[in-house]
């Protein structure tokens, strides 16, 4: 008997059943079906975000479920998080989900930078991030509109300012989970963090530089994004109180623990129904080689390897790529104490120049009275004597 593929850890242990399946249209039924089958595995909820997450491409969801279950699973399993496992981060308020939408449907993803920590382990950011939008990808019109990541940028110190982990966030939810990331929003740069993107931009790929807009000021955004849609820390008028966000999340996760069934096992293949799917199996490889070579050509050259377990704790990035954004920071950094100088003895200069003026000033009004008293003594002299 041919040796039969070997199943993904998740289908191996258990099936998972999606609620959204039945709301699918037939398209995206058939393009999940389809994934489970080449799978072979009974993880929809999974399927479903994979097939949404490359707009039902079978093939470049099948590429995403593998790097999933062979990169991203090492190091966390989104679907096991919980508000206690990063409560943390979640109360610091770094990411924010207040459940808007853009003009898409997209729904708005909020990152603070000012309130992130560069001395931190990036991993916990990137956990929260993670048990943020696998929460909001329980919803068909987010699995379908995908997100538009807002990068605030108000406030931010150098010390917050932290290049290795936005990338590294964009290339998770961009390459390793399921998630479709429509736009990334950079709101009120400072003209050194604009100055840095600029220069960076040619480093990124194609397909995410072309997802990046800046955005001057939160008066600006709200030209994008609806004020009804946005946080009020972001000009809006969304009724969001995060405090409250974390006490329903703990509450409704706390039910689901207590009314969750036993898992369902999978029931067993026979010798000779594996064999059947085997060659059924064989056969699509077969006839789709010519595709998933492209796809996998593609992916290798547009898409920077995934950080593993280990170097996700290091939190490993592009070494030269860093050192010259630490150098271009520095040089940045330099030419705003420049600018401040200049600008200082210019004010001084600027003084000294009032100074002098008002110095010309008194001493010609001075030389004005000693004048008109003079001329005053001599006029009564001269009436003195005539009398």
């Amino acid at each position: 008997m041919a040796e039969a593929s070997p199943r993904s850890p998740a289908s191996a242990s258990r099936a998972r059943r999606s609620e959204l399946l039945p709301q699918l249209t037939p398209e995206e039924r058939e393009a999940t079906m389809e994934l489970l089958r080449r799978a072979r595995s009974h993880d929809e909820p999974l399927a479903i975000k994979c097939v949404m997450a490359r707009k039902l491409n079978v093939e470049r969801a099948s590429i995403l479920w593998t790097a999933y279950h062979t990169e991203l699973l090492k190091w966390c399993n989104p679907a096991e998080l919980c508000a206690t496992d990063v409560i943390g981060r979640l109360k610091s308020k770094e990411i924010l989900l207040p459940g808007g939408r853009d003009s898409n449907g997209a729904a708005i993803l909020v990152y603070n930078a000012a309130l992130h920590d560069s001395r931190g382990d990036p991993a916990e950011t990137l956990r929260l991030a993670l048990y943020l939008v696998e929460h909001a990808l329980n919803d068909l019109e987010t699995l379908r509109h995908g997100f538009t990541l807002i990068s605030n940028l108000a406030n931010c110190s150098w010390r917050s300012l932290d290049n290795k982990t936005h990338k590294l966030l964009l290339q998770l939810l961009q390459d390793r989970y399921p998630a479709r990331v429509n736009r990334v929003l950079i709101v009120n740069p400072s003209w050194f963090t604009a100055t840095l993107l600029a220069i960076g931009r040619p480093f990124m790929k194609k397909k995410l530089a072309e997802k990046v807009v800046v955005v001057r000021s939160t008066e600006a955004l709200t030209a994008l994004i609806k004020r009804d849609q946005l946080p009020n820390h972001l000009g809006g008028t969304l009724d969001y109180n995060h405090e409250e966000w974390i006490v329903q999340r703990q509450t409704a996760e706390k039910d689901t623990r207590r009314s969750s069934e036993p898992v369902e096992p999978i029931s067993p293949i026979s010798a000779e129904e594996e064999l059947r799917e085997e060659r059924a199996h064989r056969q699509a490889q077969a006839a789709t080689a010519p595709a998933v070579a492209n796809a996998n050509a593609d992916a290798a050259a547009s898409e920077a390897p995934f950080v593993s377990a280990e170097s996700m704790q290091k939190a490993l990035s592009d070494e030269e790529m860093a050192k010259d954004m630490e150098r271009l920071a520095a040089e940045a950094a330099v030419l705003e104490q420049e600018a401040a100088r200049a600008e200082e003895s210019a004010a001084r200069a600027a003084a000294e120049e009032d100074s002098a003026a008002m110095e010309k000033a008194a001493k010609e009004a001075k030389e004005k009275a000693e004048k008109e008293a003079k001329e005053q003594a001599e006029k009564e002299a001269k009436e003195k004597a005539e009398r």
